[in-house]
């Protein structure tokens, strides 16, 4: 009958419940042949409410290309026609319509919302849809809509094909398990550079990240570790200082915790990410993965894209 809590349910009864216990109590069956089954109940404290709609839909998360969720609207007297609007969020990622009426004489009525299918990669989205009438408090609900789209990510990790380091010192044991596949390279004081190269991109932005792990818990990492990242001609794109003494915590993907670097436009295939010592020699600048992933590809691809936003009003008229 609904979804919820990463289950689907039927309800066996609505109920007033005073003096803080309820008890749901369940026998076996008539047939002895056949199983009675004791799962899980869920209770859910409702609020009485003679004056607010409510929405329920049939599946909480639907994707792009895939099949529609049922969203009912439902009023709590079935006196004359009423007209509900509904709204999002995030008109672009949803088709809905504005509004929906319940006929006189009825206490529901239901519309498909289906995903809107676009170029981009938005991943999952949580889209919140209102209804709203004249005289009735509104009403929300929550869907995860999830896009089809493929997304390009690649991961250089130090002593993958592309790393290359002078002056910094490999370690894996112990004391760096934490790191990215359990190793890192590092340099306390002294000169060197380590770099990591990411050949044949297709042209576009990318997200640029980077993930570090090292003994002590970073303790006696730099705070102003120097990244820089370049294109094919070693003409610079992006620059920035990171505090590698605190974990990164921005986004988990791939199995690590990663920070951004920088969101660079990419072009001639090519882009590099170099670090070099922090200010203090006598502090550990640590050399461990680079993550990037393709947030929108150029040419024809963001000509789809400029098209969909450009038109989408038009769309859903």
């Amino acid at each position: 009958e609904f979804s919820a809590d990463g289950a689907n349910w039927n309800v066996l009864a609505t109920v007033d419940v005073s003096g803080g216990q309820l008890t749901v109590r369940l026998e076996t069956g008539s047939n002895a042949n056949r199983y009675t089954v004791a799962d899980a109940i869920r209770v859910d404290g409702l609020e009485a409410n003679d004056d607010a709609l409510s929405l329920e839909v049939s599946q909480s998360t639907i994707s792009e290309g895939g099949p529609p969720t049922s969203i009912t609207v439902t009023r709590p007297n079935a006196a004359g026609e009423l007209m509900v609007s509904l709204a999002t969020d995030t008109p672009s990622a949803i088709n809905l319509p504005s509004q929906i009426i319940i006929p006189d004489g009825m206490l529901q009525a239901t519309v498909e919302v289906t995903a809107t299918d676009n170029p981009i990669n938005n991943g999952t989205q949580s889209i919140i849809i209102t209804a709203d009438a004249q005289g009735l408090l509104p009403a929300t609900v929550t869907i995860d809509v999830t896009s089809d789209e493929s997304t390009f990510t690649q991961i250089i990790d130090d002593g993958d094909t592309g790393f290359f380091q002078s002056g910094f010192n490999a370690r894996r044991n112990s004391s760096v398990a934490s790191a990215f596949d359990g190793d890192n390279h590092s340099i306390r004081g002294g000169e060197g550079s380590a770099n990591w190269t990411f050949t044949n991109l297709v042209d576009g932005t990318y997200q640029v990240a980077a993930t570090w792990a090292h003994k002590y818990d970073n303790k006696y990492n730099v705070t102003d570790a120097p990244f820089s990242v370049l294109d094919g001609d070693g003409q610079l794109l992006a620059a920035n200082q990171i505090d590698q003494s605190v974990a990164p915590a921005e986004f988990s993907a791939d199995g690590a915790n990663w920070n951004v670097l920088a969101t660079v436009d990419v072009s001639g295939g090519q882009l590099t990410v170099r670090l070099e010592p922090g200010s203090n020699a006598n502090r550990y600048t640590v050399a461990d993965a680079i993550r990037v992933e393709r947030v929108v590809s150029t040419s024809a691809e963001s000509a789809m894209v400029d098209d969909f936003f450009c038109c989408y009003g038009e769309h859903q008229n």
